[in-house]
């Protein structure tokens, strides 16, 4: 069981792990149809060794709101469930406002990744569980 926490503002997230004892928290956002989406500045915090990003590959996508943003392709390996595994990524390439502090979320966690989990969020109790069959 992956478990995780919700914010003072009501943001769902855990902490993902990468090879390397690299970690940065990521927000649960079931809007996201992909497996990760984190930001071109903070992806160094998962590790030189653990991301590629295609640069040829800038495209745009739609958001929520209906307006677009661009986005570069990206692989990531991530510690899931005890594996290491290789997720598609979409890397945002806007320069944030301001730095992402330690303790808050850099990016999202979408559906892709949660496809064959169950996710748990009790916002009362403010704790988060994502769990899944062995396989």
């Amino acid at each position: 069981m992956i478990t995780g926490s919700v914010d003072d503002v009501g943001r769902p997230y855990i902490r993902v792990e990468a090879p390397g004892g690299h970690s940065v928290i990521l927000q649960i956002d079931t809007g996201v149809n992909e497996s990760l989406v984190v930001n071109r500045n903070a992806l160094h915090l998962l590790g030189a060794n653990n991301s590629t990003v295609d640069a040829d590959s800038l495209q745009l996508v739609e958001l929520a709101d209906l307006s677009q943003t661009t986005v570069l392709l990206g692989l990531v390996q991530i510690i899931w469930f005890g594996k290491i595994i290789v997720v598609d990524t979409l890397v945002t390439t806007q320069v944030p406002k301001r730095p992402p502090q330690p303790d808050q979320p850099v990016g999202f966690i979408g559906t892709k990744l949660l496809k064959d989990c169950r996710l748990r969020i009790d916002f009362p109790k403010r704790n988060v569980e994502i769990d899944r069959d062995q396989d």
